[in-house]
């Protein structure tokens, strides 16, 4: 199921308003536990906060930079895909 659904024909968006609702929904809760959590730790240094006092070493710092940048690259190319095949099917014409 796609949030967003394009009709070739027509160029019109419809937006799959319950699948939004539970993005924003899931974004205010975590925004809440954000806070929440702040609020718990007082007079913490940036590097307590991120790393909780334990040092990351260079080659564990290096893999988590590639891992993150693939995963986000392998995300943006399955949605461009997606896109792709539903815009191009035969059903959509």
């Amino acid at each position: 199921m796609c949030l967003f659904q394009v009709n070739v024909t027509t160029t019109e968006m419809a937006v799959f308003v319950w699948g939004l609702v539970g993005i924003v929904v899931f974004y205010i809760a975590m925004l809440g536990v954000g806070i929440w959590a702040g609020t718990k730790q007082k007079n913490q240094s940036e590097e307590e906060v991120l790393l909780a006092g334990r040092n990351l070493g260079t080659v564990v710092g290096f893999l988590t930079l590639i891992g993150a940048s693939v995963c986000c690259s392998l995300i943006l190319i399955l949605i461009c895909v997606s896109v792709f095949r539903q815009s191009a099917s035969p059903s959509s014409l």
